[in-house]
Order: structure tokens, then C-alpha cells, then sequence
């Protein structure tokens, strides 16, 4: 059987989150959900000569926020996202057959961002992040087929829970976000 060294890359990760907090000073903790879109890739040591895409899905989770120190500018968020990782490749095999190749694996993403806020978080407020993520493998299906003159050949799928993948992925992230806070009542904000 023959092995590929694969390396799975987040591209992009946009969300949109929301939390609720009490106007009380005091209170610096934030619960919340977060959704939106991920952009993944994987590159394969030894298939530069094929078409290689990568796999769009979306990206949902809750998280928890808890603000530091007395100015409240560092924030810890220990966040559980649910999101899909693959590629597509597509070519000719060394059969003259064309062929294509889809991973679509399902992984549980747990992550610490350690945050930096710019303004208090009752404000508008930047922020700039670092996070430590630990990706754990859940399922997904690998499809393969192949054609010959026009007709269509495909192959059984391959749960990815017994194939050749590394059960756990360790990676980073750093990225930059907006707080803006929105009244919803009296003793109630929203942060986007």
C-alpha cells in the first residue's frame, strides 16, 4: 500500500460570533456560539503534477470567554468547533485513466485563543489573537473513481477512520477580530 505525507492547513476561517454578557463591570465571563465558513487545503509530497482543490465547509462551535486582569485587555476563549478537512485531485493515473480522488474528513477543532484586547470589551474593540488547536479526526469518507473513454468507474468508499490518517493534528492559528457591542436590554450586551 503505498503511503502519501499529507499536511493539513486551515487557509481561512471566517465566523461571525455572538455572546451575552450583563452591563455589570464585575461580570467578565461570556458564553457563546460561532459559526461561518472554512477554506481547507492539504498538500501532498508527491502529486505536483495533478489538479489539486481543497474542500469548503462550514464551521460551527460555543465558546467560553474569560477576561484577565483588572483593565480586562487579555482574554482567554476556550472554544469546540465542528468543521470538515480535504482536498479533491484529479488526473490521469499511470493507466492513462483519468481519476478522482475526494477526502472529506470531519474533525472536532478544541481551541485556546489567547486574545488581546485593544479597548475594554463594553466598547468597540480590536483585538489580535494567538491560539494553540487541537484537531481531532471523527469520520469523513475518502470516494475514489476512475474513467475510461467517458464511463464513469467508481470505487467502494473508504471510511477515513480506517484509513492511513493521523487520528489527531496539532497546528496554530493568529488572526485579528472586532468586538462591537450591542445593547439588547437594560442588563444585557451582545458582542459580534
Amino acid at each position: 500500500r503505498r503511503q502519501r505525507q499529507m499536511c493539513i492547513r486551515d487557509r481561512c476561517c471566517y465566523c461571525l460570533t455572538a455572546t451575552a454578557q450583563s452591563a455589570d463591570k464585575a461580570d467578565k465571563i461570556r458564553l457563546g456560539v460561532k459559526g461561518g465558513v472554512h477554506f481547507s487545503n492539504m498538500n501532498y509530497s508527491n502529486l505536483n503534477q495533478y489538479d489539486v482543490k481543497g474542500v469548503n465547509g462550514g464551521v460551527g462551535g460555543i465558546f467560553a470567554e474569560f477576561d484577565l486582569g483588572m483593565k480586562r485587555r487579555f482574554t482567554i476563549r476556550p472554544e469546540i468547533l465542528f468543521l470538515t478537512r480535504g482536498s479533491k485531485v484529479k488526473g490521469v493515473d499511470q493507466y492513462g485513466d483519468d481519476f478522482n480522488y475526494q477526502l472529506k474528513a470531519k474533525y472536532t477543532d478544541v481551541r485556546l485563543p489567547i486574545i488581546y484586547n485593544f479597548n475594554t470589551p463594553d466598547k468597540i474593540s480590536p483585538y489580535i489573537y494567538v491560539a494553540p488547536i487541537l484537531g481531532i479526526a471523527r469520520g469523513g469518507n475518502i470516494d475514489y473513481s476512475t474513467s475510461e473513454m467517458g464511463e464513469v468507474e467508481p470505487w467502494p468508499s473508504v471510511d477515513v477512520s480506517t484509513a492511513n490518517l493521523a487520528k489527531f493534528d496539532f497546528s496554530a492559528a493568529a488572526g485579528l477580530g472586532v468586538r462591537v457591542p450591542i445593547q439588547i436590554t437594560e442588563s444585557k450586551l451582545s458582542l459580534i
